[in-house]
């Protein structure tokens, strides 16, 4: 919840300068880590796009892929709240709730839209009623797409136990808090840097 509640205010367009709107379009666990204070952090904004109202490009990874994507019919900033609740679901359970054994096998099960949580997995009625709401499928009626945006996210009961203003202050302390060796990981990078400009020349 700490990690979720530092960047659920990140997914919120209304914090961009102009009136323009931030797609992540690639949330996922490959995609946040931890930085040294122990706050989660996202990473690869490779298809990240900034928007007007929608945007039609087939991007991302299939299982986090929102219905409105796969229908080609145009896509905003509902995509990112969908991907946070199959984000949860995954963290919570182990795999995405939306597998198949291809793309297309994934597609229509996400559209099919048939969300069941596993049995041997106890989660709290307040963890799925803010999944199953990020999770619909008409992403007018997602929540985080409602007329108070992430608002409504930042106020769901899930997170009712967590100060968010300390939080996004970055005032809470961590559950976890990685220890960092900052020197091995400068050294690490500038090889990795280094190694990839030999290669690319």
């Amino acid at each position: 919840r700490y990690g979720l509640g530092v960047q659920v205010p990140t997914l919120n367009p209304a914090l961009t300068p102009t009136l323009t709107l931030t797609l992540i379009r690639d949330l996922k666990p490959e995609n946040l880590l931890l930085d040294a204070q122990g706050y989660m952090k996202v990473v690869d904004f490779g298809f990240a796009k900034r928007i007007l109202d929608r945007t039609w490009t087939l991007c991302g990874t299939p299982e986090y892929l929102a219905p409105e994507t796969i229908r080609n019919k145009g896509h905003g900033k509902g995509v990112d709240w969908w991907a946070l609740g199959i984000l949860i679901f995954e963290m919570l359970t182990g795999e995405p709730p939306f597998c198949g054994e291809s793309s297309m096998a994934t597609y229509k099960k996400i559209l099919e839209g048939d969300l069941v949580w596993p049995s041997e997995v106890r989660v709290g009625m307040s963890t799925q009623d803010l999944v199953d709401r990020l999770l619909q499928q008409n992403y007018t009626k997602r929540l985080g797409c409602l007329r108070n945006g992430s608002q409504d996210v930042r106020l769901h009961r899930y997170f009712a136990a967590i100060d968010m203003p300390q939080l996004l202050k970055m005032k809470l302390p961590p559950p976890h808090v990685p220890k960092v060796n900052l020197t091995l990981t400068l050294t690490l990078t500038l090889a990795l840097t280094l190694t990839l400009t030999l290669t690319l020349t």
